[in-house]
């Protein structure tokens, strides 16, 4: 979907002369921020403000993929096997770059539950193929705590959600407390967006894991 903001200079040559444009990024890299301010059209006068992006509440761990990519036993810490307690399983957003394994994952590890854990739904695919009204009801039964583990694709963090009442759009959800990306990310500005929706409540302590490849080490 971001190749769409390459076009929004045409949009702006649609308002007159001196309307202010305000430009709004988390994970603006300076090749990019260049890029997008050219197809803009900004001039030398624009004020750039970066108050930068560290996050002390949120850990960034790296670690390498023990096991093959497609037997997702690298997620085995996730869901103790066997286990009955929900509340053991904590709030977690797992991205894989693939529909399909999306699904075998949540196969997987929903395996991992007790009997009764796994008649409740509480892992959950999240993919473009689904319904937007399937992924918003995930996405707030996340937030709910009805949904402990959500696997999804990039199309998770465009699902409007409710938060105290409050419809926002974008995956903005205060106290996930785990995003792990299975195998290595398209690209770096994906992987911290990514693991940026971690602990959003700032007293709220989280971690972004990658999970990488072995040919990447």
């Amino acid at each position: 979907f971001r190749k769409d903001y390459g076009r929004l200079g045409s949009l702006r040559a649609l308002f007159p002369k001196g309307i202010p444009f305000c430009l709004l990024s988390a994970s603006f890299r300076p090749r990019v921020l260049k890029d997008v301010t050219s197809k803009l059209g900004f001039d030398n006068t624009a004020v750039i403000i970066n108050v930068g992006n560290k996050r002390s509440n949120v850990a960034l761990i790296i670690r390498p993929m023990v096991f093959t990519a497609n037997s997702y036993k690298d997620l085995d810490f996730l869901v103790t096997k066997g286990t009955e307690d929900i509340d053991s399983i904590q709030t977690t957003m797992v991205y894989i770059d693939n529909v399909l394994k999306v699904t075998d994952a949540v196969i997987y590890l929903n395996n991992r539950l007790g009997p009764l854990l796994q008649q409740k739904g509480i892992i959950r695919p999240i993919h473009a193929w689904m319904p937007s009204n399937y992924r918003t009801e995930c996405m707030d039964a996340l937030i709910d705590g009805k949904i402990r583990i959500v696997i999804c694709t990039e199309a998770a963090g465009m699902v409007s959600v409710t938060v105290f009442t409050q419809r926002n759009q974008g995956c903005d959800i205060p106290r996930i407390a785990l995003v792990i990306q299975l195998g290595l990310c398209k690209s770096i500005d994906g992987l911290i967006q990514r693991v940026g929706r971690a602990a959003r409540s700032g007293e709220f302590q989280g971690k972004g894991v990658l999970i990488a490849e072995p040919w990447a080490w």
